[in-house]
C-alpha cells in the first residue's frame, strides 16, 4: 500500500512545479492558468464511459475483441468530437486570450484524454510502475516550452502549441502499446458514443466542480492564480489517498458488485463528507473578514480548504462512477439534470444577489464545496438506499 501510494504521490509535484515556473520565469505569463483548468473541464466533460463494455469482457470471451476496436473508435469519435467542440465554441466566444491558446487548450485536451485512457488500461492491468512514468510524462512536457521560451526568443504560446503536439503524438503511439488498440474512426465508435451519451451529464458534475472554481480565480483574482492552482493541484494528493486506499485496489468488485460496494463504504464515507462540509462553512464565514494577503500567505492559508475540496472531489467522482456502472440510462440521466439545475441555479442566485462579485479567493471554494454536498445528497438519495443490496 505504501509503495502504491508513493508511486500514485510523487508525479503529483510536476505539475505545480510547471506552474510556478511559469510565474517566476516567465513573469506576466499566464498559459497554464488559463489552459489547464479548460482543458481539464472538457477531459471531465468528454469522459463518456466507453470503456465500460470492454473492461467488463475478458480476454477469453469471444466479444472482447470487437468489443476492444469498438472502445477504440469511441475514443477516437469522443477525441474529434471534442477538440472540434472545443475549437468552434472557444473562438465563437469572445476569448481574450487569442487563437494560440485556443489551440493550446484543444491540443492539450487531446493528451489529456488519451493519457486518461492509457492511466486506466495500466489501472486495469495493475501495472503501477509504468502508471508511474506515464503521469511522470503527463505533466513533465509542461516544463518544456516555459524553458525554451526561458532560454531562447521563441514566443512561449508558440512553443507551449508546439511541445502539447508532440505529447499528443507521443500518447497515441503510447495508448497502442498499452491498450493493444488501434486508434481510427469506425461506425461502431460513435454508436457507444451516443449509447453512453446521456451519462455526459453525470461525468460534468465532478469536472464543473474542481475546475469552475480554478477558471473563476484565474479571471477574477489573477494576481492570486497561480498561488492557488499549485496549491489545489498539490493538494489533489488528499484525493490520491482516497482513490489508493478505497478506490483503486476495488476497480474488479466495483464493476461487478457496485451497489453493494456503495452500501458497505457509505457510513464511512458520511463521516468524511460532514467534516468537509463543516471545514467549507467556517472558511465560507472566515472569508467575509479575511484582508487582502500576498499570494504566498494565501496559499497556506488555503491548504485545509484544498485538501477538503479535494477529498469531496474523490467521492463524487467515485459516486458518479457507482452510478455509471449500476443504474439504468434513464433514471441517471434524470438525476444528473437535477444536479445540474441545482449548480446553474445557485450560481444564479449569488449573481442575481451579486453575491459572486464579492466572493473573495477562499469563498469560492467553500461555495463549490457546499453546492458539491447537495449534489452528492441528491445522488445517493436516489440511487443508493441505506439498506445493504445482495449485489
Amino acid at each position: 500500500m505504501i509503495r502504491l501510494l508513493l508511486i500514485r504521490a510523487l508525479p503529483l509535484f510536476f505539475r505545480p512545479a510547471a506552474i510556478i515556473a511559469e510565474a517566476i520565469l516567465l513573469h506576466g505569463s499566464d498559459v497554464l492558468v488559463i489552459v489547464l483548468p479548460v482543458a481539464s473541464l472538457a477531459l471531465s466533460i468528454s469522459s463518456v464511459p466507453v470503456h465500460v463494455d470492454f473492461y467488463r469482457s475478458s480476454a477469453g470471451d469471444k466479444e472482447h475483441a470487437n468489443r476492444g476496436r469498438d472502445y477504440a473508435s469511441a475514443v477516437t469519435a469522443v477525441l474529434l468530437i471534442g477538440l472540434f467542440s472545443i475549437v468552434v465554441l472557444l473562438l465563437a466566444l469572445p476569448f481574450a486570450s487569442g487563437a494560440l491558446v485556443v489551440a493550446a487548450i484543444a491540443v492539450t485536451f487531446g493528451v489529456e484524454k488519451i493519457a486518461d485512457e492509457v492511466s486506466r488500461a495500466l489501472e486495469f492491468q495493475k501495472n503501477f510502475l509504468s502508471w508511474f512514468w506515464v503521469q511522470v510524462i503527463r505533466s513533465i512536457w509542461l516544463l518544456l516550452p516555459i524553458v525554451v521560451a526561458r532560454v531562447s526568443s521563441m514566443d512561449y504560446e508558440v512553443a507551449f502549441v508546439c511541445f502539447s503536439m508532440l505529447a499528443f503524438l507521443g500518447f497515441w503511439v503510447l495508448f497502442y502499446f498499452v491498450t493493444g488498440l488501434s486508434l481510427g474512426m469506425g461506425l461502431r465508435g460513435y454508436t457507444l458514443v451516443r449509447d453512453k451519451l446521456p451519462f455526459l451529464l453525470g461525468n460534468a458534475l465532478p469536472g464543473i466542480y474542481r475546475q469552475l472554481p480554478r477558471v473563476l480565480v484565474s479571471s477574477m483574482f489573477p494576481q492570486y492564480a497561480h498561488s492557488f492552482l499549485a496549491v489545489a493541484q498539490v493538494c489533489q494528493g488528499a484525493g490520491l489517498l482516497y482513490n489508493v486506499r478505497f478506490q483503486i485496489p476495488f476497480r474488479k468488485v466495483i464493476a461487478h458488485r457496485t451497489r453493494l460496494f456503495q452500501a458497505r463504504m457509505r457510513p464511512l464515507m458520511a463521516k468524511y463528507v460532514l467534516i468537509i462540509f463543516a471545514t467549507a462553512l467556517t472558511y465560507l464565514f472566515a472569508g467575509f473578514v479575511a484582508p487582502h494577503v500576498e499570494p504566498v500567505v494565501l496559499a497556506i492559508l488555503l491548504v485545509p480548504l484544498l485538501l477538503a475540496d479535494a477529498v469531496f472531489f474523490s467521492i463524487l467522482s467515485a459516486t458518479v462512477g457507482y452510478v455509471a456502472w449500476s443504474s439504468q440510462t434513464e433514471v441517471a440521466v434524470l438525476t444528473f439534470a437535477i444536479c445540474l439545475l441545482v449548480i446553474v441555479g445557485s450560481l444564479g442566485i449569488l449573481a442575481a444577489a451579486f453575491v459572486s462579485t464579492q466572493l473573495s479567493v477562499v469563498q469560492i471554494p467553500a461555495v463549490a464545496i457546499i453546492i458539491g454536498v447537495s449534489c452528492l445528497a441528491i445522488i445517493n438519495a436516489r440511487h443508493f438506499p441505506k439498506a445493504c443490496p445482495n449485489k
